[in-house]
């Protein structure tokens, strides 16, 4: 016997493999950026500068792919000055609010 669930929000269906970048809202419920496509972005050979939109306005740029560390949930980023091992800083960026990603130069010309 198939058991229903008890609340509305027990009925939201896990991510499918291959969403779009930014989730896929169909059942009500944004999952935010998709780990394995912002992946294939920081694993693209040449690398392209790239630059996240975030949910409240900010942009965020990735000079280095090597600084970025992607989590389950979030991306990591390191900030360093440019020559050296130590990292100053780090940004962690949950996916859910990565809103697009667009590549450094095509945002530039945009404007």
């Amino acid at each position: 016997m198939r058991r229903e669930p008890a609340c509305p929000a027990d009925r939201i269906r896990p991510p499918r493999a291959g969403l779009p970048l930014a989730g896929d809202a169909k059942f009500g419920y944004d999952y935010g950026m998709n780990p394995e496509a912002l992946a294939q972005e920081l694993e693209r050979e040449p690398f392209i500068p790239l630059r996240l939109r975030l949910s409240d306005g900010r942009t965020f740029d990735i000079l280095n792919p090597g600084l970025c560390f992607i989590a389950r949930l979030g991306l990591y980023a390191f900030r360093a000055k440019p020559r050296h091992a130590l990292a100053e800083d780090v940004e962690v960026i949950s996916l859910r609010h990565i809103v697009s990603i667009e590549t450094i130069a095509t945002a530039e010309q945009g404007r």
